[in-house]
Formats: structure tokens, sequence, C-alpha cells
């Protein structure tokens, strides 16, 4: 099976599971009848207020990764021990794929389907 220990492993299981958002969205909004990507607006100023948005959120990740309060130490631990050995192997390239296959599959459910279901 998988060893999630090793880089291909780890890449092929993590997008996998971030690229089934895509295909769930997709079947859930067909069910729905509602468009996931019709209100997506892929523009450079759309981008550039998503990565302002970011800030705070990256602000509080660094708060609790040097916090010593002992939940996050616990946290920091379990995500060093078993995420660190196959996100350290991996190469930048990479990376950026997973960042955009979790960012576009978790925005296609929750923002493309879920919300407009619920709201």
């Amino acid at each position: 099976m998988f060893n999630l220990s090793r880089r291909h492993d780890f890449l092929t299981v993590a997008l996998l599971f971030e690229g089934s958002f895509i295909g769930l969205a997709s079947g859930l909004g067909w069910l729905l009848g509602i468009d996931p990507l019709a209100d997506w607006d892929l523009t450079l100023s759309g981008a550039l207020a998503g990565l302002a948005a970011t800030a705070p959120m990256f602000v509080l990740f660094l708060v609790a990764y040097r916090s010593r309060w002992a939940p996050f130490q616990r946290i920091r631990r379990i995500l060093r021990d078993v995420l660190g050995p196959p996100l350290s192997d991996c190469r930048w390239h990479e990376l950026l794929l997973l960042a955009i296959a979790a960012g576009c599959g978790e925005e296609l459910l929750f923002r493309g389907v879920l919300q407009p279901k619920i709201g």
C-alpha cells in the first residue's frame, strides 16, 4: 500500500485527497443545480486581495508555532514528526501543486457549492 513517509506516496495521497474535493464539488453542484465556478473572479486584484487576507492567518500561525503553551507544542510535535519528513523531501514545485490543489478544491466545495446552498 502507501508509505506516507515516502515523498511520492505522500504526494499521491495528498493530491488525490485534495483533488477529491474538486470532484465532490462538481458532483454536488450538478445534483444541487449549482455551478461551483459561478462566482470565481480570477483577476490580479482578487489574487492580491486573497494574498493580503492570508497575512493575519500567517501571523497567528507564527505566534502559535513559537508559543510555549502545551497544546500548541503538542500540535507542533505531531506536525514535525508526521508531516515533516515527507514535506521536507518535496520539491518546491510539488508543494506549489499541492497548495493549488488544496486551495482550488476547498474553495470550489465550500464557497462554490456549500455556501450558496446554505446561504
